[in-house]
C-alpha cells in the first residue's frame, strides 16, 4: 500500500530527480505492461541463442525469470535511492516510513543475492559446490577435531583434577607434618632456650664472683702499688738528696783534682827539665869520667915504668 502511495509522489515530485527511463521502468513493473513483456520475451530469445552456445543448462522460464528480476530488481532500486531522498529531505518525510525503506533494502539484497546465483556458470556453479563440500568436509572434520580435542581436554581435566585432590592430599598430610616437625622444633628450641638460659645464669653469676674476686683483689694491687709508690716517691727523694750531695762533693773532688793535677802537671814538667838537665850534665860526667879513667890508666902505666 505504501509503495503504490509512493509511486504518484515519485513521478510528480520534481526534488526527487527520476530520470524519464527509470519512470517507464516502474510503470513497466507496477502496471504488468505488455510491452515490457513482450520485451522480455524478445531479450529472452536473444539471451537464449547467446547462452546454448555456452551451456544449454538454463530453462527459458529460468531466463524469463531472469529478466523479471532485473527490472525487479533496477525498480526497487530505483525505489530505494528514492526513499533516501524522500527520508532525507526534510518535507518528505511523511510520505514513507522506515520499515519500507528496510523492506526494500532485503528486497534489493534478496534480489541481488538471487541474480548472482543465476548468473553463475555451470562450471562456477560445480567450483562453488565442490568448494562448499570441501568447506563441509573440513568442518566436519573440525568438529571431529573439536569433539577429540574436547575428549582430550576433559580427560585432562579429570586427571589435572585427580591429580589436584591427590596434591591437595598431600598437601594436607605435608601440612600435618610441617606442624608436627614445627610443634617439635618449638619444644625443642624452648628446652633448649632453658637449658642455655640456666647454665648463662650459672656461668654469669661465676663471672660475677670471679669477677669481685678480681676486683678486690686488684683494689688490693692498688693499695699496695700506690704504697709502694709512696715509698718510692720517698726513696727517689732521697736519692736525690743524696743525688745533690754526692755531686757537689764530687764536683769538689774534681775541682780538687783538677787543681792538684795542674799543680803536678807543672812539676812534671820541672822535673821533666831537671831530668834532662842532669841527663846532660850525667853525659858531661860519664864524658869526662871516661877521659880521667883514660887519664888514670896512663898515669899507671908510667907509674908501673917508673918503679921497675
Amino acid at each position: 500500500m505504501e509503495l503504490a502511495k509512493v509511486l504518484p509522489i515519485l513521478i510528480l515530485n520534481s526534488e526527487l530527480s527520476v530520470t524519464t527511463d527509470e519512470m517507464n521502468i516502474i510503470n513497466d513493473v507496477f502496471s504488468c505492461n505488455i510491452e515490457f513483456c513482450s520485451k522480455s520475451k524478445y531479450l529472452l530469445q536473444s539471451a537464449s541463442i547467446n547462452k546454448n552456445s555456452k551451456t544449454n543448462v538454463r530453462s527459458k522460464e529460468s531466463w524469463c525469470d531472469i529478466f523479471r528480476f532485473e527490472h525487479a530488481y533496477k525498480t526497487l532500486k530505483i525505489l530505494n535511492k528514492c526513499v533516501d531522498t524522500l527520508h532525507t529531505n526534510p518535507p518528505c518525510k511523511h510520505y514513507i516510513s522506515m520499515t519500507s525503506a528496510l523492506f526494500l533494502y532485503h528486497i534489493c539484497y534478496f534480489l541481488e543475492y538471487v541474480l548472482r546465483r543465476m548468473y553463475l556458470t555451470p562450471e562456477q556453479e560445480r567450483n562453488k559446490e565442490l568448494n562448499y563440500r570441501k568447506l563441509w568436509h573440513c568442518q566436519r572434520k573440525s568438529v571431529e577435531d573439536v569433539t577429540k580435542s574436547t575428549t582430550d581436554l576433559e580427560e585432562q581435566r579429570i586427571n589435572h583434577k585427580k591429580m589436584l585432590a591427590d596434591t591437595i592430599k598431600q598437601y594436607e598430610k605435608n601440612i600435618v607434618t610441617i606442624n608436627e616437625i614445627d610443634k617439635r622444633c618449638n619444644e625443642y628450641i624452648t628446652s633448649t632456650n632453658v637449658r642455655y638460659e640456666k647454665k648463662q645464669i650459672v656461668i654469669c653469676k661465676a663471672w660475677i664472683y670471679e669477677q669481685s674476686n678480681i676486683q678486690s683483689a686488684l683494689k688490693n694491687i692498688i693499695d699496695d702499688f700506690e704504697s709502694l709508690k709512696d715509698i718510692n716517691m720517698k726513696k727517689e727523694q732521697t736519692i736525690c738528696k743524696r743525688k745533690l750531695i754526692t755531686e757537689s762533693k764530687l764536683l769538689t773532688i774534681i775541682t780538687k783534682y783538677d787543681t792538684e793535677i795542674g799543680n803536678r802537671c807543672k812539676m812534671l814538667e820541672q822535673l821533666s827539665e831537671i831530668y834532662k838537665y842532669h841527663k846532660l850534665e850525667k853525659y858531661d860526667l860519664e864524658k869526662e869520667m871516661k877521659q880521667q879513667e883514660k887519664g888514670y890508666l896512663v898515669f899507671i902505666k908510667q907509674k908501673e915504668k917508673i918503679g921497675e
